[in-house]
């Protein structure tokens, strides 16, 4: 397993991992855009990295690079768990993402906003 180092790594693995069938997503890589959001402490059940492709017809995709003992995995998911961005943990660009002020923004109002909901209140960031 070849670590993932880059963004353009993280890019190229999410690209080669998604299943075949995903055509437009896989074209997307290609015509339209991509955002790393950076790193995230949990996407399903594991710690790892989303990206947004947008592709030329303004379809929106997130793709999430989930890592686990054994090697790294993709799926696409419908949103961003913002609750769980880690990216201003660490230095690293491939964890902090493209916009990592925008992304505390989003992280911390999506705190806000569930404990705003459920009437818990959360550690501060």
């Amino acid at each position: 397993m070849e670590p993932i180092q880059t963004t353009n790594n993280l890019i190229q693995f999410a690209e080669s991992d998604l299943p075949k069938e995903y055509v437009s997503v896989r074209r997307a890589f290609h015509t339209g855009t991509v955002e790393n959001l950076g790193a995230f402490e949990h996407v399903y059940g594991s710690r790892g990295w989303i990206l947004k492709i947008i592709s030329k017809h303004n379809s929106v995709y997130y793709v999430a690079i989930m890592v686990y003992y054994f090697g790294y995995r993709t799926a696409l998911i419908n949103e961003p768990p913002w609750k769980y961005w880690e990216g201003d943990k660490s230095d690293n660009k491939l964890y902090q993402g493209d916009n990592p002020l925008l992304y505390k923004e989003l992280r911390d109002g999506e705190t806000k906003r569930l404990d705003k909901n459920t009437g818990r209140t959360c550690p501060d960031s």
